[in-house]
């Protein structure tokens, strides 16, 4: 490798390492949390809070253990129903209206949103309940609701009904996630979205008497304000119904809405050197296989509802941190090792953008984008890793040594919790 090829990696290399380290430093942790940290781990430090004259007192978040030091979300919707009402009234169908009696004998049309939720799955978090001097509870899920997919990208919601006397409520748990296969587990986008969501499969369904704010103190987490949404129900019966199916993927169409971006990254990679067969794989397979495995996970999870979300998960999740390294490290042993890695990164950067915007998500934390960013930088390390056309091909795998451990130790970092 003559000395402009090396000065070239050496300053795509820096530049990188400068670019991830100024991103960890401007977050505490290399994916900041989206949850809450209540800071409190006794019922004494805790605050409860009451829904208008009803007696229950509630500790306003959920948690992964009977555990007031281990909250994670706020909670956000109060229905004034009991959940089997409240998941109902939710799940609305949009193609037809449902018809009911008032207390009157008055005839209501239900008008259904447009929004498929149905029944999902979804880690187990408990949240607390106090009755007066009788003592309180801990409890988890009466249900879990989503409009989307566990694979791609959905708003998900908790229901947990707590009762008072005769009258019941629902409180809900209501957020905007996706599924990160780098981290194996959702990624809380937006808490404020999710309350919306619920708040518009209320609107217009003439079962609602009053739809108010109240102030329950317990923001922080996400973009949460510490406002709930209280919701009255009117006392009529409300008809049940089936649980509609999300719509049809997106995804080859954003393929092809994206050629441009393909095109840019072969630019990119073609400005010192005339661009082969090899530039083009090494670009397009890092951009494509992102978006394929969503695509497929996705359409897979609607084709076979009754089957393990994360057993579809485990083949894809193979296939991208080990086939995908595999296939770059392969590649890239047709090119030298500055484009081999420019390749690699350009095209695994705009396969992370496009599966994104497959997801439709706009923004991400910071913690985020810097473990996206050691991934890229782990990734064009092992395509810059092969030997062929190397004058010394010792060098070359001092390039594949790091590049596998930057992408092994950026895999396991988030599953591992630190």
């Amino acid at each position: 490798m003559g000395a402009g090829s090396r000065l070239r990696i050496g300053l795509v290399l820096c530049a990188l390492a400068v670019a991830v380290a100024a991103l960890i430093l401007a977050s505490p942790t290399l994916v900041r949390p989206a949850e809450s940290d209540a800071g409190s781990r006794t019922r004494e430090d805790v605050r409860l809070v009451t829904v208008d004259d009803h007696e229950p007192r509630l500790w306003a978040y959920t948690s992964r253990q009977k555990d007031f030091g281990t909250a994670t979300l706020p909670m956000n919707v109060v229905v004034e129903a009991d959940a089997a009402t409240t998941r109902r009234v939710i799940a609305a169908d949009a193609d037809r209206n449902w018809t009911a009696e008032d207390p009157e004998g008055e005839s209501v049309v239900l008008n259904g949103s447009g929004v498929a939720w149905s029944d999902t799955r979804g880690a187990t978090r408990y949240t607390y309940v106090e009755y007066g001097e009788g003592g309180g509870r801990w409890m988890d899920e009466t249900a879990q609701l989503h409009d989307g997919s566990y694979l791609g990208v959905r708003v998900h919601a908790r229901l947990y009904e707590v009762t008072d006397g005769d009258q019941s409520l629902t409180v809900m748990q209501a957020h905007q996630e996706h599924w990160d296969w780098f981290r194996l587990r959702h990624t809380v986008g937006s808490v404020a979205r999710g309350q919306y969501a619920i708040e518009h499969e209320f609107y217009g369904t003439g079962v609602v008497s009053d739809m108010r704010r109240a102030r329950f103190g317990n923001g922080g987490a996400s973009d949460a304000d510490g406002w709930v949404t209280v919701v009255d129900i009117m006392d009529w019966p409300v008809p049940d119904d089936e649980f509609a199916v999300a719509g049809l993927s997106l995804g080859l169409l954003l393929v092809g809405a994206r050629r441009a971006t393909v095109t840019a990254a072969l630019r990119a990679v073609a400005e010192r050197r005339q661009a082969t067969t090899a530039h083009a794989a090494l670009v397009t397979i890092p951009l494509l296989t992102p978006l394929v495995i969503r695509v497929v996970a996705v359409e897979l999870e609607r084709a076979f509802p009754a089957l393990s979300p994360k057993v579809i998960a485990a083949p894809c999740y193979l296939a991208l941190a080990v086939g995908l390294p595999v296939a770059v490290g392969l590649l890239g042993r047709r090119l030298p090792a500055d484009d081999a890695f420019t390749a690699a990164a350009v095209g695994f950067g705009a396969g992370l953008l496009l599966d994104y915007a497959y997801l439709g998500i706009a923004a991400l934390d910071v913690g985020v984008v810097a473990h996206r960013a050691v991934l890229l930088f782990g990734l064009g390390l092992i395509a810059a890793g092969g030997v062929r056309w190397a004058e010394t091909p010792v060098h070359r795998y001092r390039y594949r040594v790091p590049g596998i451990l930057v992408w092994a130790g950026a895999l396991l970092w988030p599953l591992a919790g630190l």
